[in-house]
């Protein structure tokens, strides 16, 4: 059924009259995630507003640190400045001066998207339907319930009946207009979205606030976020109006009948994922050495390895104990010695890299590794370490953790169509690779740990680029 405004016990507040809060201690306790409730939020009776600016500087500093801290949003989206920003820019926002503003929040209820009425829909919704693909998309993402933080809000008021309404939708959004949430750039493209539906300076100040927290990040992703930027907020204008939207309406019907009627199609809706359920098991470590073949040479004759992979691109020789595809890899770092041999490599890595040489097991383009990952394999030492993920769904969630947290993915690329790999710089600089093997690499490891024989041919493999998260 429909929501108007609500109490908890579900008993509908009468309309014209300011709903008290009541705090009910059991409730809370059960409802509420413990995070929310140590949110320190300002006393409208009694402000201090130096004391509310420090909570924000800190609140500030931590969402920097992790986008995904919801106790610092909270905080610093209700202290000042933000929270006084937000309520003048909402009360002067083109939209809230619309004649359609008064009756937007007696005409239309406010949609209540709390996580346990969501998932109830997989049992009560037909498959490929809006609420039934939300609500699997949700189950997925396993995302704690923060409505209930909107209680304070006063529904009968309309700039904030306008603010609530947006909040409740906001996750929903995520997904129905295809903006990935977990990562600055998502957040980013859906506050351009909205500023084009509703006129609101506060998405202007949400998307200055993301470009700070990338230009610390990731400072080369800059040119590509403001032109993404715009091509939401012109994706916002073409849109119909979505603030007008009775979505309990819409949620028995065919997702993408009703994208295409809202004239928000233009971008497939985001794809579920969950968050990875193990660790990544510690699987191979990578040497630079002045000299590939003495180092296969040694490792063969000492520890009885057993060479698997050669990468002829990369210049790379993996060996196996007999339990992986490789334990143990060496790559050539260029010396007075080697310079010749290493210069024809990397001649020949660059040429074929620029999109004439196809790999032929694939077919798609030959990838070349960043300056980033280049300059780690210039020295003796430890190239990088590699982290072997269980599945495909767990590499898509470090992957999200990563764009979280601002970690920049140095590198994505298959080796062979063997693995899928993302390459990170660990603190300190150290080189890691999070990768998951193909159902077919799979397979291969499971005969070798069986018979513990390893094949008898070398295998000679090429690397191609990923496009993310597309290919993951």
């Amino acid at each position: 059924g429909t929501r108007s405004s609500r109490s908890r016990n579900g008993e509908a507040a009468k309309p014209g009259k300011k709903r008290p809060i009541e705090i009910d201690e059991e409730w809370l306790a059960r409802e509420v995630p413990d995070y929310l409730l140590k949110v320190r939020r300002h006393d409208p009776n009694n402000r201090n507003y130096w004391k509310e600016l420090l909570i924000t500087l800190d609140g500030a500093r931590r969402v920097l640190n992790y986008t995904g801290d919801l106790q610092a949003v909270f905080e610093v989206l209700g202290n000042f400045p933000a929270a006084d920003l937000l309520r003048f820019s909402v009360g002067r926002a083109a939209f809230s001066q619309h004649p359609k503003l008064g009756d937007l929040h007696k005409t239309h209820p406010i949609p209540y998207f709390g996580k346990k009425r969501v998932i109830s829909w997989l049992d009560t919704m037909p498959e490929g339907s809006v609420g039934y693909e939300y609500a699997k998309y949700l189950a997925a993402l396993k995302l704690e319930d923060i409505y209930h933080a909107l209680d304070y809000m006063d529904e009968n008021h309309p700039v904030q009946n306008l603010a609530k309404r947006y909040i409740m939708v906001h996750d929903f959004m995520h997904y129905f207009l295809g903006f990935e949430p977990f990562e600055p750039i998502g957040e980013t493209l859906i506050e351009s979205f909205f500023y084009a539906q509703d006129g609101a300076p506060n998405h202007i100040l949400f998307v200055a606030t993301y470009c700070l927290f990338l230009l610390d990040k990731n400072p080369g992703i800059i040119p590509q976020l403001l032109r993404e930027n715009l091509e939401a907020y012109e994706y916002g204008k073409r849109a119909a109006q979505l603030y007008y939207v009775d979505w309990d309406q819409y949620l028995h019907r065919p997702l993408e009948e009703v994208r295409r009627e809202l004239r928000v199609d233009e971008r497939p809706v985001c794809r579920a994922f969950r968050f990875p359920k193990t660790p990544p098991r510690l699987a191979h470590v990578v040497l630079s050495v002045n000299n590939a073949d003495k180092a296969e040479d040694f490792i063969q004759k000492l520890f009885g390895y057993k060479t698997f992979v050669k990468d002829p691109h990369l210049g790379l020789v993996a060996l196996s104990a007999g339990d992986d595809h490789h334990t143990l890899a060496v790559q050539e770092y260029p010396t007075l010695s080697n310079l010749w041999r290493n210069a024809k490599r990397a001649w020949k890595l660059f040429r074929d890299s620029d999109g004439r040489i196809r790999s032929e097991k694939s077919g798609k383009k030959i990838s070349r590794p960043p300056l980033s990952v280049v300059r780690t394999a210039l020295n003796p030492g430890v190239q990088h370490i590699g982290f072997c993920v269980a599945s495909d769904e767990d590499l898509l969630g470090y992957y999200k953790i990563m764009q979280s947290r601002g970690i920049k993915v140095e590198w994505a690329c298959s080796h062979g169509g063997e693995t899928k790999s993302l390459y990170v710089k660990l603190p300190g600089g150290t080189l890691a690779e999070f990768y998951t093997d193909s159902e077919n690499a799979k397979k291969g490891l499971e005969e070798v740990r069986r018979t513990g024989k390893l094949p008898d041919e070398e295998l000679v493999m090429d690397t191609y680029e990923l496009n993310l998260p597309k290919d993951l």
